[in-house]
């Protein structure tokens, strides 16, 4: 999907995160699959990763810190189920939900959204 068609599409980008900064995730995306461009989205990876798992009552605040900060930086961002990944699973699994900036492991359970911002700004 081009840049373009994502502003068109507006609600569909991000459904899974309730932002316009995420994207969808898929089933048959895995986190190491290469997301569609969208909105904010400058290189070939995301820059936050938010690793999380279905009914998991810590991920919405995360979310929400995920995509302000994003929203506000132009970084872009995704989210995945840990559970799609064996190897992120194993290495994550009991500290969901799991921030990770340039594919480095920022936070776990909470994540400060100043904190974030640093890290986006001057790496992890």
């Amino acid at each position: 999907m081009s840049p373009e068609a994502s502003a068109e599409a507006g609600a569909e980008v991000g459904s899974e995160t309730g932002s316009g900064m995420g994207t969808e995730v898929r089933p048959d995306m895995g986190p190491a699959a290469a997301p569609e461009p969208a909105l904010g989205w400058t290189g070939d990876r995301p820059r936050v990763m938010l690793l999380t798992r279905p009914a998991c009552h810590l991920c919405g605040p995360v979310r929400a810190v995920v995509s302000e900060v994003c929203l506000e930086t132009g970084d872009f961002w995704v989210e995945a189920n840990v559970d799609d990944d064996a190897e992120l699973r194993a290495e994550y699994g009991e500290q969901i939900p799991v921030v990770l900036v340039d594919d480095r492991f920022l936070a776990s359970f909470t994540v400060d959204a100043d904190e974030l911002r640093r890290a986006l700004k001057h790496g992890v």
